[in-house]
């Protein structure tokens, strides 16, 4: 095969990027040229006639040795070896280069990428109560509700996303449970406090004006903030009267990192009413004339869940 070089020394078969600066050996019967006495210089060779004919019949693979004073390295050049000498072999060459970055950054960036992940479900504790501090705790929550909860199947559906409470504008709205909050602002017009529980649960309070601030921990029943006339709020506000009391739970991160939350309707996080058995000299010295006294299932007031 008939090579041309810009060089003194024809016989060596490198690539049009690399630079020589030192002896090279080219494969393993070809020549050695002495070259450290030249200046580093870039060599190139032509296609013979028979890479002509067929792009895809010249080497792809050449094995050069480079010989210096700290040992000899192998480099192999995959692609860049044959120059292409058509169209034809230029198309296909660039086009497989091409094709190969493309997948490597495909790959990269779906091994990079957060993906979607999944939260396990679970059942949150009943351990909360209702939210407004002129219903006592441990009181069955039915007679207290305007409007029961509508949760859809999907978030993007029409619903009722929470329970609304009775309650009159003044008055204080106390956190249902113990936790931490979340926020305090204003959502589309409307008066929001959110706290964020350690059952991995977040309760949301509206039209409430919050007397916290966020990142302040707080105890069942201490007071959140107080309820506003909802008659007086924007349009885009939150019309209905009372007080809409929501909660939602984890269920995923998106791909950007963002919490997926599903709703759910916030009596479910309400104890149940239980009866518990006082023995009876400790009724009959209180003057009672029964041993049965109704509860409920939940923490006393301030206990962390």
């Amino acid at each position: 095969m008939r090579t041309s070089t810009r060089s003194q020394h024809p016989s060596v078969r490198t690539t049009p990027f690399a630079l020589v600066p030192v002896t090279a050996t080219i494969g393993s019967s070809g020549s050695t040229p002495d070259i450290l006495r030249c200046p580093p210089y870039r060599v190139r060779h032509v296609c013979d006639k028979s890479a002509r004919r067929n792009p895809f019949s010249g080497p792809l693979w050449t094995n050069l040795t480079f010989s210096t004073g700290f040992g000899d390295v192998s480099q192999w050049l995959f692609l860049f070896s044959t120059p292409p000498c058509t169209i034809e072999a230029m198309i296909t060459k660039f086009g497989a280069i091409l094709a190969t970055l493309l997948l490597c950054v495909g790959i990269w960036t779906t091994a990079t990428s957060p993906a979607l992940t999944t939260v396990e479900p679970h059942t949150p504790a009943r351990v909360h109560r209702l939210p407004v501090a002129t219903i006592p705790p441990n009181t069955d929550p039915a007679p207290y509700v305007l409007r029961p909860a509508e949760i859809p199947n999907e978030n993007w559906k029409k619903g009722h996303r929470g329970v609304d409470i009775k309650a009159q504008p003044g008055d204080v709205v106390v956190a249902s449970a113990a936790g931490t909050i979340a926020f305090a602002g204003v959502v589309a017009g409307t008066p929001t406090v959110s706290v964020d529980h350690r059952s991995r649960v977040r309760t949301t309070y509206e039209p409430v004006v919050a007397k916290v601030r966020v990142g302040q921990k707080v105890r069942r029943g201490d007071p959140i903030g107080v309820l506003v006339d909802a008659s007086r709020l924007p349009s885009t506000a939150r019309r209905d009267p009372g007080l809409s009391w929501g909660a939602k739970i984890p269920q995923g991160f998106s791909r950007k990192g963002r919490t997926q939350w599903r709703y759910i309707d916030p009596l479910q996080l309400v104890g149940a009413v239980v009866v518990r058995l006082i023995p009876l000299g400790a009724g009959a010295s209180a003057g009672s004339a029964s041993g049965l006294v109704a509860g409920l299932g939940t923490p006393r007031e301030g206990a962390l869940d």
